[in-house]
């Protein structure tokens, strides 16, 4: 009888508990989600300067990190000047590390003019609950392989590929 109390109480707790963890869990999503849609917004309307200008006014992301986009997008506009404000956008997968819920990755494709451009957004929950933007990267070449590929495998795939045009 006092086991079947104790399992009893075991199963109610975990109940309860399970039940706020997933409350937590749909108020992350929907405060990763407002983040990247702010900043796909931002971009859609006016293009990477906007998008640029969207992380820094929101300060969800380093000042260091901020830079390393700019000089990034200036570079990638001058190469690739088809690559200018997408018309819509779309979330293809979210990842999260097991046991971490502080920690998500965001893969979404930008719909061009010439073609579509791949993007992986990486967020943190601070201490205070605020969630940030960690990292934004975005393949514009090979955008069906970044979006398959792990980060450490996309990186040696393109040197390789790299190598191999030269």
């Amino acid at each position: 009888m006092r086991t079947t109390r104790i399992l009893l109480v075991v199963c109610l707790l975990l109940i309860a508990t399970g039940g706020a963890w997933a409350q937590t869990s749909s108020t992350d999503d929907a405060a990763v989600a407002r983040l990247y849609g702010e900043f796909f917004e931002a971009l859609r309307q006016a293009g990477a300067q906007g998008a640029i200008g969207y992380l820094r006014q929101s300060g969800s992301i380093a000042e260091d990190e901020l830079q390393r986009l700019e000089r990034q997008a200036r570079r990638v506009l001058e190469l690739n000047p088809y690559v200018g404000r997408p018309d819509s956008w779309a979330v293809v997968n979210q990842t999260e590390i097991a046991g971490s819920q502080r920690y998500r990755t965001v893969y979404a494709l930008t719909h061009h003019d010439g073609r579509a451009v791949a993007w992986r957004l990486h967020f943190y929950r601070k201490v205070t609950g605020v969630w940030v933007f960690t990292d934004v990267q975005w393949e514009s070449k090979y955008v069906e392989d970044f979006l398959r590929l792990t980060e450490l495998e996309f990186a040696a795939y393109r040197r390789q590929l790299e190598r191999n045009q030269d």
